[in-house]
């Protein structure tokens, strides 16, 4: 069974299914206290969140997108809610008392913070079946380059662009939640057992199931590989309803 939770706030219903992994994770990071924040309709043309760095950024970002990356979700896990959700974007600036380097998961917090003051969320747990995606390592093991601190590698980035990803000293939960959010049909769970972070170049022939059913239309490299997903049952968590 997968459990579900419901958010309630500010006039919305919507319906949130979490895996509970996924879940744990996006609750154990501390929530740095926000010393000033701003949230303001935004008319950027693109979709931008920030990190990691010394401020909460994002820029034209809907409500949808950031739960959805706040909670490390996938699209399929977010039920309901009125049309705006999906269509008003925001740019979004928080800063942090005392200052310092926020990494991924404190600044996801900081968004969760943001969105129960400002928008009223709440969660409410539910359970139900959910197809997903598990990450493993193949049998001829990682070809990753594993990063270590201070080692003079590049800063982290992640550059989404199409079927073909350089990935700079990334964590697999960061990847997952892209991978997910951004290219899969459905939730995906972190079974590689990875720790640390990692350099790669993520290259592959995208199929109709894959970046909203636009897949197959983009571009295909010719050295790539193609996709063979074997989905498989997960549980996930559902995240009530918004009043």
């Amino acid at each position: 069974m997968h459990r579900f939770h419901k958010i309630a706030g500010c006039g919305l219903a919507i319906g949130l299914f979490h895996l509970p992994q996924i879940s744990a994770q996006a609750q154990t990071a501390a929530t740095p206290a926000i010393e000033v924040s701003t949230i303001k309709r935004s008319d950027y043309p693109g979709r931008l969140i920030g990190l990691p760095g010394p401020t909460l950024t994002t820029r034209g970002t809907t409500l949808k997108d950031m739960i959805l990356w706040s909670y490390n979700l996938h699209p399929s896990q977010l039920l309901g809610g009125p049309g705006w959700v999906d269509t008003d974007k925001y740019d979004v600036v928080a800063k942090p008392e005392g200052g310092g380097l926020l990494d991924g998961e404190q600044i996801k917090a900081m968004l969760r913070t943001l969105m129960a003051e400002r928008f009223q969320l709440k969660l409410r747990h539910e359970t139900k079946e959910l197809r997903v995606y598990a990450l493993t390592i193949g049998k001829n093991g990682p070809k990753m380059k594993a990063r270590t601190e201070g080692d003079g590698g590049a800063a982290f980035s992640l550059l989404i662009g199409g079927p073909r990803w350089p990935v700079r000293n990334a964590p697999m939960a960061q990847m997952v939640s892209v991978l997910q959010m951004v290219v899969l049909d459905r939730p995906v769970l972190d079974k590689t057992g990875l720790t640390g972070k990692f350099d790669f170049d993520l290259v592959w022939t995208p199929d109709e199931t894959q970046f909203g059913g636009k897949g197959s239309s983009m571009p295909a490299d010719p050295n790539a590989p193609n996709t063979q997903e074997r989905p498989s049952a997960g549980r996930a968590a559902s995240s009530g309803a918004m009043k």
